[in-house]
């Protein structure tokens, strides 16, 4: 579904009896597509000559990737990496596991990542990174919410600063669905709670 054929109310799933669909457009295709294409010029520009590894946060990364990358006229090399969410002894502990740490070793990093919010997440990333000794580390994201920041990190190339919405859509998701469309869409009754999810999913194996 393209941005310009969605209607409100269109797109809806259900948790338990509630509906959570997309209720409004933030972004459009024409929009996305556009600043995916300026930051693709901008690193092409800013890496000439250097070897450039573009690393992807798995899942939802994968989509501004694999757009980013077409846009970047350089030979490149491209890894994944997952994030873990754990709670240890009650603390929430974020950690990341990268697939291939040898294609990282003296090599200029760039960190791809669909959204930056309180910043815990891209923070446990790049310290995973800088114990693999690059030359260099830069981060990259298409969506920031500035305002939800909890810990000081960089964000060096930036497709869109927005509000603390809920977004769906270009590879985020709500439990999973939406990643497949084009746009950036609102979901306006749903939200996620990383640490309370830990602890029902911990309270439910120990019942």
């Amino acid at each position: 579904m393209r941005s310009d054929d969605f209607k409100q109310g269109s797109l809806f799933i259900s948790d338990n009896g509630a509906s959570k669909g997309v209720s409004r457009v933030l972004l459009t295709e024409q929009q996305v597509n556009a600043r995916v294409q300026e930051l693709g010029q901008t690193l092409t520009r800013d890496y000439s000559n250097r070897e450039v590894v573009f690393l992807a946060v798995l899942k939802g990364a994968l989509y501004f990737l694999t757009d980013l990358i077409r846009n970047v006229d350089l030979p490149l090399t491209v890894g994944v990496t997952s994030i873990e969410r754990s709670l240890v002894d009650g603390e929430y502990n974020i950690s990341s596991t990268i697939r291939d740490h040898s294609m990282i070793k003296g090599k200029h990093v760039v960190i791809v990542e669909d959204i930056v919010d309180t910043g815990h997440t891209i923070a446990a990333l790049i310290k995973s990174v800088e114990e693999q000794s690059p030359t260099s580390i830069k981060v990259c994201t298409l969506l920031d919410k500035v305002s939800k920041r909890e810990v000081e990190v960089p964000v060096d190339y930036l497709g869109f600063e927005i509000p603390p919405l809920f977004v769906v859509g270009y590879g985020l998701d709500y439990e999973e669905y939406y990643r497949n469309l084009p746009f950036i869409g609102v979901i306006e009754d749903a939200s996620w709670d990383p640490v309370s999810e830990l602890r029902a999913k911990s309270q439910k194996s120990n019942s």
